[in-house]
């Protein structure tokens, strides 16, 4: 048989209506730039007494994990925003994610087309989302993710959404509603799942759900200035941060943290040149717990 080429490969996502239950075929397709989802079976060996060699087992429970990475774009980073949160409500082009209680707790279906050989991967749900943003690039998403079965079959991809890419110089940062200029930025949405939901009679999880309360964290770097942002950290005051994109044609995703409180690094001199300092971050709810740590406001074109 011929050799499989990734450049003829393609993934794919869909909301299941059931969790573990995927769709023909998947909602939106778009580019990616690696992944490593996959089937995890091991077989566990039993050995016994008298023998000399392992003779026994039985077959280990049955996962779905890995990750996708991908260069965001403003008309397909919506998947990615939706399974990372957890919560939605749009309002005609626009659409806002929030940290949701996630009562459905829904899963999604991966759908990955290698050169040919499509494979399906049902009850996906996101472990963490990245997003990190460096000078003269893409604003660069990676998802971990779990879920429950793989399976070969045949779909029908839709058409890749348009690529409008989320660029370096579409940003725009305020820090207590003042702008600031940063150099680089990584902002992480976890949110720890129930993956070990195993039972008797099956080797397949059960379900997932959440296991752990989500943390929202991340860094960023930024020349240093005195009576600056470092100030705010050192009197450990709240602040709310906001990261907005504009693109070209009206698009636009901001990401609004309201309670954050920097972690810190004191700056430290190397070089002649001027002196940058890394500003790590936490995000928080409000303490009753009905604001999310952050929101994220995705608004596609026309």
């Amino acid at each position: 048989m011929p050799t499989s080429f990734g450049y003829d490969g393609s993934l794919g996502i869909a909301p299941e209506t059931v969790w573990g239950t995927s769709p023909a075929n998947p909602t939106k397709c778009f580019e990616i730039t690696e992944e490593s989802i996959g089937l995890k079976q091991e077989s566990i060996a039993k050995p016994m007494i008298g023998g000399f060699s392992e003779n026994h087992y039985v077959p280990g429970h049955r996962t779905v994990e890995g990750s996708i990475a991908f260069a965001g774009s403003y008309e397909t980073l919506e998947m990615a925003l939706m399974m990372g949160f957890g919560g939605i409500s749009r309002n005609g082009t626009a659409s806002t994610y929030t940290i949701s209680a996630d009562t459905n707790d829904p899963g999604y279906s991966v759908y990955v087309d290698r050169d040919g050989e499509q494979f399906v991967y049902s009850g996906c749900q996101c472990q963490s989302l990245k997003l990190a943003q460096e000078a003269e690039d893409f604003l660069n998403v990676t998802m971990e993710v779990i879920g429950e079965d793989e399976t070969e079959t045949t779909f029908t991809q839709t058409t890749v959404g348009e690529f409008v890419g989320i660029k370096y110089d579409d940003l725009a940062c305020t820090i207590a509603e003042a702008p600031a200029t940063i150099k680089s930025l990584e902002l992480t949405v976890e949110s720890p799942r129930a993956g070990e939901r195993f039972a008797l009679g099956s080797h397949l999880r059960q379900g997932i759900g959440r296991g752990e309360v989500s943390k929202v964290s991340g860094t960023m770097t930024l020349e240093y200035v005195p009576d600056g942002t470092y100030d705010t950290f050192v009197a450990g005051t709240e602040t709310e941060i906001v990261f907005t994109w504009t693109g070209p044609s009206g698009e636009s995703l901001a990401i609004t943290l309201p309670r954050c409180v920097f972690q810190g690094t004191t700056p430290a001199l190397k070089g002649n040149g001027p002196i940058e300092i890394e500003m790590p971050f936490k995000a928080y709810a409000s303490e009753d717990g009905t604001t999310s740590p952050v929101t994220a406001v995705l608004t596609v074109g026309a």
